[in-house]
Order: structure tokens, then sequence, then C-alpha cells
């Protein structure tokens, strides 16, 4: 965690893994029907959560998850004298990349993506870019830069989406319906370039900042993208989970009351099924 050759060695690696996954088809993880998935939604270096769902995942046993889907690790609120250091989290994750090939994916999420492209983001007065840098820069000094290059190759390398052969698809978010006029959905179809991540136009921008899906919307965008269930996170659910129309569900895993979704990619859902698939992070115990 200390060693910058070693952190910045996980990320490369790891980027290499997402782009060359057999699984990937352009910006999207298309999974076949072979178990169940589990979903967490924004994690935010939510320690205690993140390492919650990790034993719920349960991935060395048989008897565990077949698919492991993380999103939002990064800027955390719980800062060490203004230093944010949830890079460990990022880079945890991304060892899970290497350690279980085709069954660990990271979604891009808008704070990653802001924290490579330069758009900063504030939390209750708080930088947050500037603090993650702080962090990279107060454990690995004159070697942060390698680091902080290596991050960004490895966050430009995240699929976008994760979609099921049952028709659930996970995504951060999805483009907002004002900007519906101007979308290409098709950039699922490969690996954006810079200016497809860039905001605030970029079409590989929009699916990870959007807010206010409007049912309409979402299903122009499931009919272009074979989906009949939407599994999204940045929007806050207090109570860990919350729909929205007839084919949204937003999940939120960074506080008390986070809960994450596990269900069999055999199997067939719509929403309302789907709700009684969210389990409660706090019935998980750490020992």
């Amino acid at each position: 965690m200390r060693d910058a050759e070693a952190v910045a060695g996980v990320f490369d690696r790891a980027a290499e893994a997402n782009l060359n996954n057999p699984q990937r088809n352009g910006s999207v993880i298309d999974l076949p029907a072979d178990g169940k998935l589990l979903i967490a939604g924004d994690l935010h270096d939510h320690r205690v959560n993140f390492q919650k769902t990790i034993k719920l995942a349960n991935l060395d046993s048989p008897k565990g998850v077949r698919h492991l889907v993380l999103q939002e690790l990064i800027h955390s609120e719980r800062l060490v004298n203004g230093i944010d250091l949830s890079y460990r989290t990022l880079v945890e994750a991304a060892s899970m990349i290497l350690d279980y090939p085709g069954r660990v994916h990271v979604l891009l999420s808008n704070h990653e993506l802001s924290q490579v492209m330069g758009e900063d983001i504030s939390k209750h007065g708080v930088s947050c870019c500037g603090a993650f840098d702080d962090g990279l820069d107060y454990v690995f000094g004159d070697d942060a830069e390698p680091v902080r290059e290596a991050i960004a190759r490895y966050v430009r390398s995240l699929p976008l989406a994760v979609r099921c052969a049952n028709g659930v698809m996970l995504a951060h978010s999805l483009p907002s319906p004002r900007k519906r006029g101007t979308f290409d959905p098709t950039v699922l179809d490969r690996v954006p370039n810079d200016e497809e991540l860039a905001g605030p136009n970029g079409d590989a921008h929009l699916v990870v900042w959007g807010r206010k899906i409007t049912q309409d919307w979402a299903d122009e965008l499931a009919e272009a993208w074979g989906v009949k269930v939407f599994l999204l996170g940045h929007q806050a659910a207090e109570m860990g989970y919350e729909t929205c129309g007839k084919t949204m569900m937003i999940l939120e895993s960074d506080h008390e009351h986070g809960m994450v979704v596990i269900f069999d990619t055999t199997k067939d859902y719509n929403r309302d099924q789907m709700v009684h698939c969210v389990y409660p992070l706090a019935a998980v115990i750490l020992r």
C-alpha cells in the first residue's frame, strides 16, 4: 500500500485485464447466466461496508457469488487531518480484479472520472479531488506522480456497465433526460476516448453523471441496450435503496443503512422482484 511501484503496477495490470476481459464488448461487460451476482452501491471508501461487501460475496467459496460489481470507491467523507486515503480501497478492488479474473467488475463512476479528468467535486466545502491528491502526496511523496498516472490509466479502462443475460443492467447512472437529443447510446459499443469522457457533454461523461431519469427515457435506453431492469448508484438513498419509475432501482452502500443486491443471473426479474433481492450490510458481522 505504500510502495509506489507496486501500487502503480497493480493499477496497470488491472487496467490491462479490464480492457482484455473476454466478456467485454466496447464499454459493457456482458455476463452469461452463470450464477449469483452481488452489486454494491456507492461506497465512497466506507471501509467497514467495503469489507462487509467482500465478506458477503464470499468469492472463494462455491457457495459465494459468481460475480461482484463495485462502484464509486473513492472520495471519503472520513478524512485524516484533511487528507483522503481512499486510494487504498481503489487499489484493493483493482487487486481483486486480478485475483478473480472475469468475476470482479468495477464500474466507471463520476467521482473516479472527475479525479482523473481534473473536474473537481466539492463536498461540505472540501475539494474531493484535492484531498485525494493530498493523500497520494502524503503516502508516496516524490513517487506520487507515477501512481497518479497509473490510476488515470486504470480509471479510463473501467466499463460503463455490466449487462446480464437476464436483461438486468448495472451502471453508475444513466444520462440525464435533458440530453436525450444529443446523447449517443452507441457509446457503450466502444471504449470511450478522452473527448467522450470529458464534461459536460461527452457521451461517457453523461452516462455517469445523469440524475432524475424519467421512465420514458429509461424505456428508450432499455430498448437501445436490450435491458429490462436498471440497477444504478449515484443518487442518495437514505434507506440504502430506492425505486424509480417501473424499471429502475438506486443503491447506496456508504452509510449505516447501506444495502447491496444479490440476485441469480439464471433467473428473470422485474423491478419489483429485484426489490426482494436487497440485503442490508448491517446484517453482516465482521470478525
